[in-house]
């Protein structure tokens, strides 16, 4: 298990490189079959790589006060509250890396969402007193 969250954790990194490597191959892929019911919608997707992205960063921002254990813990929460296993987290990643349109997509929101966010942390009124 500790193996399989590494792997997340770096399958998110190498991402762009993925979807690279996905939209050069050779044989074409299957973008035109439907979805199965284990593939989440795009907003969904767009939500779970946010998570995952303010799980990963928390950790490097808590390094040296994080050990595995936690890392494991935090990840699951992010499966547990999408009501995804590890297996479907990976089919969903593989399903959305073999379609560089709609991942490029959901990173675009993923990103607005974010700085959206940050945004509003930036104007809270509480951050202004602390300077």
């Amino acid at each position: 298990m500790l193996f399989h969250k590494k792997y997340i954790k770096s399958s998110l990194k190498l991402l762009p490189i993925l979807v690279l490597f996905y939209s050069c191959e050779a044989e074409p892929l299957e973008q035109n079959m439907p979805k199965d019911a284990d593939i989440v919608s795009e907003e969904k997707m767009t939500q779970i790589i946010i998570d995952l992205n303010l799980i990963d960063g928390a950790i490097k921002a808590n390094r040296h006060n994080i050990d595995s254990i936690h890392t494991n813990a935090f990840f699951e929460s992010v499966l547990e509250k999408h009501k995804l296993s590890e297996e479907l987290l990976d089919k969903n990643l593989k399903y959305y890396t073999q379609r560089p349109d709609e991942m490029e997509q959901i990173y675009e929101k993923a990103i607005a969402k974010m700085t959206e966010e940050q945004a509003k942390l930036n104007e809270h009124p509480l951050l202004e007193q602390v300077d």
